[in-house]
This record gives C-alpha cells, sequence and structure tokens, in this order.
C-alpha cells in the first residue's frame, strides 16, 4: 500500500483528527525509485545446473545440449530453440561465434561461443544430418523439447523427487 491510499483512507475515514483536509501527496513529494539492479541465478544453483553429473542425468541428448547452449550463452530458450544448422561459425581469428536471429530486438546478433558451447551446437548439427535427432529442420526442436527442458531444470533441483518426474 502507498503511503498516498494510506492517508487518504485515513482521512475518508477521520482516522488522523489532526491530517488537514487540504494536506495533499504530489508525485514530486516522493522518492523515486531508480533502477532494479538485474537478479542473477544464485552461484550454488548455477552449480547444481553445470554440473556434469546433472547434466548426465538429462536423457535426451537435444535437451542436454539445449541446457548447455542457454547457460553457456545467456540464450533465451525460444531464440535457442529456432537456432539455424548453420548458427555457428568463426570470427577473423578463427573463435567459434553464434549467429542467430534475436527475438527481442528484432535483429541478428553475432556472440562468441564458449568451447563448451560450440562442442554442443556442433554435436547436435551433426546428430540432426545424420537424422538421428527426431527429424526437426532446426538443431533444437522447439515443440519436441519444451517438456524436456522442463524436466531438464526439474532434474537440476535437488529438492524434486525423481518420482515426481515419472508422471
Amino acid at each position: 500500500m502507498s503511503l498516498r491510499i494510506f492517508l487518504d483512507h485515513c482521512r475518508r475515514q477521520q482516522l488522523l483528527s489532526g491530517l488537514p483536509t487540504e494536506a495533499q501527496l504530489y508525485p514530486e513529494d516522493m522518492p523515486s525509485h531508480g533502477e532494479c539492479l538485474p537478479r542473477f541465478v544464485p552461484e550454488p544453483v548455477m552449480a547444481k545446473l553445470e554440473s556434469a553429473e546433472n547434466l548426465a542425468r538429462i536423457a535426451d541428448d537435444t535437451t542436454r545440449r539445449l541446457v548447455v547452449v542457454l547457460i553457456e550463452t545467456g540464450l533465451r530458450a525460444s531464440d535457442a530453440c529456432n537456432l539455424a544448422i548453420d548458427a555457428v561459425v568463426d570470427d577473423s581469428v578463427g573463435w567459434p561465434c553464434l549467429r542467430f536471429f534475436n527475438s527481442k530486438v528484432r535483429t541478428e546478433q553475432v556472440v562468441p561461443l564458449s568451447p563448451k558451447a560450440a562442442t554442443a551446437l556442433h554435436e547436435q548439427a551433426e546428430a540432426v544430418r545424420a537424422g538421428l535427432a527426431s527429424k526437426h529442420p532446426v538443431p533444437l526442436p522447439a515443440g519436441a523439447s519444451r517438456s524436456r527442458w522442463h524436466e531438464a531444470v526439474l532434474l537440476c533441483d535437488a529438492r524434486v523427487p525423481a518420482a515426481a518426474l515419472a508422471s
């Protein structure tokens, strides 16, 4: 509840007899809220998500690679699921970069990749080319992975019993 609402309520209910009826609060009387700092995933949670043991618990290779790409790049899941099969390109010094369409700002972007993310994307592209991955035209299919993505997040959370995922 804001201070303005509180004072209006007190005035209407005559709860503060010393409050003049003409007393008002103006926007400039109130402090500004300022910019909020970004929120980050706590380190212990990220350590669980990134651990090889927890990643190995994800049975589907496509979903496991999707999780690695999301962790390593910070992409939105929808953007990662719509990557082109040739999304990994080398920059001028040979470092792997990801070329993708950023749906939020509606523009193509290129970001450097970690070796782990580059490996996951190369493996997925090879699996798609070899016909081993769900027969989708994109490396990380959205429709096939959304329910498995939720499962992958739950698997990394030690508080969720494995039996809960069976349903």
